[in-house]
């Protein structure tokens, strides 16, 4: 069962058992099973660790998700909603999205990622996920080579407003570009009560954790 963030979940004894998780079972790369104090996994998973579970869950089809897409458009309309964001929408579930349009059962509008050349010419903001200082770097190297790949004369707007979103643990060096990019640093609070970050990494490495109160973004 994973969290509404896709970052973590908690599995039962049968799904550690069927996986040949034990207390012998190394964590995995980016990822990690919490455990107890004789080092035997318990049901909570972490990040790259969950991945192990996926092939032990049997395939949606396609009937299946359509079904559930349309059930949810009719929840979110019945609360008011008139538009919704999904930061993970694969492209098997944009395409049968597109299927309901076609069939005028497109209760609301839904946001969903488009290639980033298309989104400076079109005007429209990038949101992406980003979890420590490497994924940081990284995705503000990829926004600034964006940026000069389209001539400035292309772009539909200056004001670009692109967001990084869990941007928690931000290098000294880091933090200027920014704002020289103009990228806005979108944190979580409820992450940082968690904490998760100190108690994985150590309090060395999350020196920089949670630095939004440095980041000048006007």
């Amino acid at each position: 069962m994973p969290r509404a963030d896709g970052v973590s979940a908690l599995v039962n004894s049968i799904a550690l058992g069927l996986a040949g998780i034990s207390r012998e079972t190394p964590d995995s790369e980016g990822g990690r099973f919490e455990r107890d104090l004789d080092s035997t996994p318990n049901d909570y998973v972490l990040a790259n660790a969950m991945n192990v579970f996926t092939g032990l869950i049997p395939a949606d089809t396609l009937e299946y998700l359509k079904e559930n897409l349309e059930k949810g458009l009719q929840s979110n309309a019945a609360l008011g909603w008139t538009q919704i964001q999904d930061a993970g929408m694969s492209y098997q579930l944009v395409e049968l999205m597109k299927k309901l349009h076609a069939e005028g059962k497109m209760n609301h509008k839904v946001y969903a990622a488009v290639p980033v050349d298309e989104a400076l010419r079109e005007g429209i903001q990038i949101e992406t996920h980003v979890i420590g200082d490497r994924a940081v770097r990284s995705l503000l190297n990829w926004y600034e080579e964006a940026h000069a790949a389209v001539p400035r004369s292309e772009w539909a707007s200056e004001d670009l407003r692109w967001r990084m979103d869990h941007a928690q643990i931000i290098p000294p060096s880091d933090q200027q570009r920014f704002v020289e990019l103009g990228v806005i640093a979108s944190v979580q609070p409820s992450h940082g009560k968690r904490n998760l970050a100190r108690r994985c990494l150590g309090h060395s490495e999350t020196a920089n954790h949670y630095q939004e109160s440095d980041l000048d973004l006007k």
